[in-house]
């Protein structure tokens, strides 16, 4: 799934009050005596105050049916496109290459002249043989 540009995507709670608690006509309070936790963390869950934690997705997947990786990944999306946002005015942070990577880039002629095994032939005198009599 694509990361969206130019906007931050909707937060898991609001779905949770828009598709799932206000068409069943169930109450924050009412669902969250049903999932066992106080009635101000459904309810800053829906505001969007409060993000989806991994024990709170499963909670969310088993009362409502649609499994805990539903939860988890609206609000993985969700974080991510708002630090998309902020990040857009700092400093591009250029790719890492390993010194292969770069090596292989650069033309053939360059690769030879720089090669270590090459320099260190240079700069060693060639042997004289000493002949036995």
């Amino acid at each position: 799934m694509r990361i969206p540009d130019n906007r931050v995507t909707g937060h898991p709670g609001r779905l949770l009050r828009v598709e799932f608690l206000v068409p069943m006509g169930v109450s924050q309070a009412a669902f969250a005596r049903h999932i066992g936790v106080q009635s101000h963390v459904v309810s800053e869950l829906c505001t969007g105050k409060r993000g989806v934690s991994p024990e709170m997705c499963f909670k969310l997947g088993e009362a409502l049916g649609t499994g805990p990786e539903l939860w988890a990944n609206l609000q993985v999306m969700h974080d991510l496109s708002s630090a998309n946002l902020r990040r857009k005015s700092r400093r591009r942070i250029p790719r890492l290459r390993s010194d292969a990577s770069a090596r292989r880039e650069q033309p053939r002629s360059i690769r030879a002249a720089r090669s270590p095994i090459r320099a260190v032939a240079k700069r060693r005198p060639a042997r004289q043989t000493v002949a036995k009599a």
